[in-house]
């Protein structure tokens, strides 16, 4: 579970059939564009993420995309 993974999964030389992709999930209304896991965050759970000085948190990235794969799942997104 993640945001973005096949880039991820490209360079591990994986394939997985149980992924949970957020950039899948909510899909972009334009063919071929993602939203970026900053404004799922701001959109669907009104929270802000990635601001800091240090650049990407990944713990913070991680608890947003589960965050954001249980509000999918409860049906609301």
């Amino acid at each position: 579970m993640g945001h973005s993974l096949e880039n991820d999964l490209a360079v591990l030389k994986l394939v997985h059939s149980h992924i949970i992709d957020t950039a899948v999930r909510y899909t972009h209304p334009v063919p071929g564009f993602k939203h970026s896991l900053r404004h799922l965050t701001a959109t669907y759970l009104n929270r802000s993420i990635q601001g800091g000085k240090k650049g990407h948190d990944p713990r913070e990235d991680g608890k947003a995309a589960l965050d954001l794969t249980i509000f999918y799942a409860s049906g609301v997104g």
